[in-house]
């Protein structure tokens, strides 16, 4: 029987959480991305999916491998178009490079539907009422940009939500603090809330059409000298680029100002957006309710891996779950009440 640590930490300082918990996922290596539900964790690992219970930690599942045919996934270089998962119904809709596969909540494969066009077929299929939205891709008077697209269940598109321009631009200068556009669908008031990170935030109801624009409550901080010597480490030493470093260094465009949020989830009629605002042990949280009304903004204990990118997270009725690697290379699960 594999070891398996769990221990509770009262934290009694005034304003602090009540508890944090941890859990060591021993089956871990190098996660990408978490994904939650009321009762199971879902990682991702390159093309590989784990299943962990919440009730124990323990392992429920382990599937997937590199290929085109049933129960494997594709990615894209540089982390780029990796595999998500929606676990909000019944059945897990699991993205990957090209193809959107269905699974039952412990794992079971049940059919996959290739798509058309490949990899500009999309990624991050969410379902939304009758309809999936997505990140898509497109192409214009030599640009290239960022959309969210609304499917029909076949994950035909039906209409386009919100474009923005990528950072990533054919023969051009390359953003150094660039965030990709991201999505997240909210089944429990059928609402699709979208961050085109640039400071705002917005919410669409469930046949697509906008609702509110959100001005997020966030200063802008000016990049410094300091960041700039920070973000080039990161490129220099992140095994996605640091291969690349000698092409991109040139290349890198840096901002004015740091990114106003870092990250955004959407969960239980909630808006969680993490910004900039850290220390070396917290990070500020902005919650917004479903009409984009400010709940609070607070600091909760939230680690960064390094200077660009947090630790892989992610947020499911008011509980923030966060992987990160101890000083044993272990990678443990924290859980935090928000």
């Amino acid at each position: 029987m594999k070891r398996l640590l769990i221990y509770i930490m009262l934290i009694l300082t005034a304003g602090l959480l009540s508890a944090d918990s941890v859990a060591v996922l021993e089956e871990i290596m190098k996660p990408d991305r978490v994904f939650s539900d009321k009762d199971n964790l879902y990682i991702t690992e390159g093309v590989n999916v784990f299943i962990y219970s919440l009730k124990d930690y323990t392992l429920k599942k382990q599937f997937g491998k590199k290929g085109e045919g049933p129960q494997e996934f594709a990615t894209g270089r540089m982390g780029l178009q990796g595999v998500t998962i929606d676990a909000q119904t019944d059945k897990l809709v699991i993205s990957s490079m090209g193809k959107v596969s269905l699974f039952d909540k412990n794992g079971s494969f049940i059919i996959e539907t290739k798509l058309v066009g490949g990899f500009r077929g999309g990624s991050d299929f969410q379902p939304l009422g009758e309809h999936f939205a997505h990140i898509g891709f497109a192409s214009e008077d030599k640009s290239f940009f960022q959309v969210i697209n609304l499917t029909d269940a076949k994950y035909n598109k039906v209409k386009e939500l919100l474009r923005v321009k990528s950072p990533f631009q054919r023969g051009r200068s390359m953003e150094a603090m660039s965030r990709p556009l991201t999505l997240r669908t909210d089944l429990t008031c059928n609402q699709l809330v979208a961050d085109p990170a640039d400071g705002t935030i917005v919410i669409f109801d469930s046949t697509g059409n906008k609702l509110k624009t959100i001005t997020l409550a966030i200063e802008k901080t000016k990049f410094t000298d300091d960041h700039k010597e920070k973000l080039i480490n990161y490129y220099k030493n992140e095994s996605r680029f640091k291969q690349f470093w000698e092409f991109l260094k040139d290349r890198l465009e840096y901002p004015a100002y740091l990114p106003i949020s870092m990250g955004m989830e959407a969960s239980n009629g909630k808006i969680y957006i993490l910004s900039f605002i850290r220390t070396e042990k917290d990070s500020q949280f902005l919650v917004y309710d479903k009409t984009g009304k400010l709940l609070k903004t607070k600091s909760y204990p939230f680690l960064y891996k390094n200077f660009s990118e947090p630790y892989p997270y992610a947020i499911t009725n008011d509980t923030l779950y966060q992987l990160i690697e101890n000083e044993d290379e272990e990678w443990e699960l924290h859980i935090t009440k928000i």
